[in-house]
C-alpha cells in the first residue's frame, strides 16, 4: 500500500485507539499534527510539556485508554522528563513520541540535538529508534504493544527528516491481548491461603481497576474480619475498615489492629 510516513504513523494510532495527544506543537512533527483533525485525534496544546505529560498520565489512568505525548525535539522533549518518570512509577501505559534531530546531521550538532534515547533510559518500559522510514508502522506498532504489555510508558524516537517520505508497506495488525482475571487453579490457591490465614490483609495497588464502590460494598458486608491497606492514590476515599496507606509504619499498624 502506497502512502507517506506520516499517513502510516497516524493510521497505526487509529488502529490502536489512540485519540488523545498532549504536548506543544513544533516543526519536528507538523506533518502528522496536520493530519490529526481528519484522523479524529485531538491535540491538547498545553502551556508546558511537563503539564502535557501529567495530563496524558492522568487521562490514561482515568479512562483506561492509552494517550500519547509529543513535543519539539530537544528542549520540548526534555521537558517531559519528570512527568514520564512519574508515569513510569505509576505503571501507566503511555506512548512517548520524541522527534529527533535530522538523521543526516545526528552527531554533528544538528538543530536542538539531544541524546533523547539515553535521556529516558530508566524512565520507560521500552524504547526504540526508527532507523528506516519504511519500518515506521512496524516500529510504532511494537512500541505501543510494549507499553501495554509492560504497563509503562514506551518511547519511539524518530528523526524529523523521515516525515513526508513515500513508502510501500502493509500496516501490521495491532497486538491484542487480555489481562487475565485468574485461572481456576490460581483462584483456588488464593482461597486456601485466605481461609488458612489468621490475620488476612488485602493490599490494593495503584493499578486497581475494579470500581471501588463495588469492592468496598463487598468487603464491608463480608462476615470475615479482614482489614485492608491501600497504595497511595489507589482510591479517592478511605472506607471505614481500611487501615490506610502502605508505608514504613505497616508493622506498627498491623500490631495495633491485632491488639
Amino acid at each position: 500500500m502506497r502512502m507517506t510516513t506520516e499517513e502510516a504513523f497516524v493510521k497505526v494510532l487509529q488502529r490502536h485507539g489512540i485519540r488523545e495527544a498532549f504536548g506543544i506543537i513544533g516543526s519536528a512533527f507538523m506533518p502528522i499534527s496536520d493530519l490529526f483533525p481528519r484522523a479524529g485525534i485531538r491535540f491538547w496544546d498545553v502551556a508546558h510539556e511537563c503539564n502535557g505529560g501529567y495530563m496524558a498520565d492522568g487521562f490514561t489512568r482515568a479512562t483506561g485508554r492509552m494517550a500519547m505525548c509529543i513535543a519539539q525535539n530537544g528542549p520540548g522533549v526534555t521537558n517531559f522528563v519528570t512527568a514520564i518518570k512519574t508515569a513510569y512509577w505509576n505503571h501507566t501505559p503511555m506512548l512517548l513520541v520524541t522527534p529527533q534531530a535530522a538523521n543526516r546531521t545526528i552527531g554533528q550538532g544538528g538543530f536542538q540535538e539531544v541524546e533523547q534515547m539515553a535521556l529516558f533510559r530508566d524512565m520507560v518500559g521500552y524504547r526504540e529508534e526508527l532507523r528506516d522510514p519504511a519500518r515506521i508502522a512496524e516500529v510504532l506498532t511494537r512500541v505501543i504493544a510494549k507499553a501495554r504489555r509492560r504497563s509503562a510508558p514506551a518511547q519511539i524516537n524518530l528523526p524529523r527528516d523521515y516525515w513526508t517520505q513515500a513508502i510501500d508497506i502493509d500496516l501490521p495488525a495491532p497486538s491484542v491481548f487480555e489481562r487475565p482475571a485468574g485461572g481456576p487453579a490460581a483462584i483456588a490457591a488464593a482461597a486456601r491461603l485466605r481461609s488458612a490465614a489468621r490475620f488476612p490483609v488485602i493490599a490494593f495497588t495503584l493499578r486497581v481497576e475494579t470500581p471501588w464502590t463495588y469492592i468496598s460494598a463487598r468487603l464491608e458486608t463480608s462476615a470475615c474480619s479482614e482489614r485492608w491497606y491501600l497504595a497511595k492514590s489507589s482510591v479517592e476515599k478511605r472506607p471505614s475498615r481500611s487501615c490506610g496507606t502502605l508505608s514504613s509504619s505497616l508493622p506498627t499498624r498491623v500490631k495495633s489492629v491485632r491488639g
